[in-house]
């Protein structure tokens, strides 16, 4: 099964309009076999049928279902010694169809399993693991063509005593408010994620110390005003570095912004943010 998954996974990659001619082309040369046979060639029918289902858009999937249908019944009515008034044809058209239906559930439930793998469920934001792999990316980026890069770490101190003092849903209210206030902030091309259960790792490529300081004031005054409003009994540390030059290592780059929230005792909701040439 799992190396099914992982062809589907590859062919989806390809484009829908090719998945969907080549599910047809390929429905017409077993149309074309089966002429050259006089007994019924079913199974090979449901071959198109679930190629289109799985990697085809859902109306050309159904379309591509009732092609083969048609053809099916065309040939075997038409074209071979089978009684038209069996209920053969009949059971056959349920089978093709229910396969079809089969088929596009697997293909909603590998999108469902896909967006999880990639996004965090109660925020909405990247996963931690797809994060780690694009801010990687933008890392090495950012060092090939001398750009600046932040990295940042929001750390919402006093969220695990929240979570024993009040209840779950409460703490997962307050995570989901902070994901929103930075999905309607941060601009297109930074990144966020949720990691230690309840704080937030943020990138800011190609944005200079000041800028970036900016903007994350702006988070940061944001998210404890609706704390305020909200009456939530927390606090919200952010260590930032804007690198110049930034290295290649990022799990020290990943160490170093997050003691420098973590470490801070001495007052709460205060941002530290550092500048490095290299």
């Amino acid at each position: 099964m799992h190396l099914i998954m992982l062809m589907i996974q590859k062919l989806k990659t390809l484009p829908s309009w090719f998945n969907s001619l080549s599910a047809l082309v390929l429905l017409f040369i077993i149309a074309y076999v089966d002429l050259q046979f006089s007994f019924p060639l079913f199974f090979l029918y449901l071959i198109p049928v679930s190629v289109s289902a799985l990697l085809a858009p859902r109306a050309l999937g159904v379309a591509i279902s009732i092609v083969s249908f048609a053809l099916y019944s065309l040939i075997n009515i038409n074209f071979k010694a089978v009684d038209p008034l069996t209920f053969e044809i009949a059971g056959n058209g349920i089978l093709l169809f229910w396969v079809s239906f089969l088929a596009l559930k697997l293909k909603e439930q590998w999108s469902l399993n896909q967006a999880h793998r990639f996004s965090d469920e109660l925020t909405g934001g990247l996963s931690k693991s797809l994060f780690l792999q694009r801010a990687e990316e933008e890392l090495h980026r950012s060092h090939r063509y001398k750009r600046p890069i932040t990295l940042a770490y929001l750390d919402c101190s006093r969220l695990k005593k929240v979570r024993e003092d009040q209840n779950f849903n409460y703490e997962k209210e307050i995570l989901k408010n902070i994901a929103q206030i930075m999905k309607q902030n941060l601009r297109k091309t930074d990144l966020f994620t949720r990691v230690d259960e309840d704080n937030f790792l943020i990138m800011l490529p190609d944005i200079n110390a000041g800028g970036a300081r900016t903007a994350l004031q702006k988070i940061q005054s944001l998210i404890r005003l609706k704390s305020i409003a909200a009456n939530w009994p927390l606090e919200f540390n952010i260590g930032a570095i804007t690198f110049m030059q930034p290295p290649l290592d990022m799990q020290a780059v990943l160490e170093s912004v997050s003691s420098m929230a973590q470490n801070q005792t001495d007052s709460g909701n205060f941002l530290q943010h550092q500048q490095l040439y290299h």
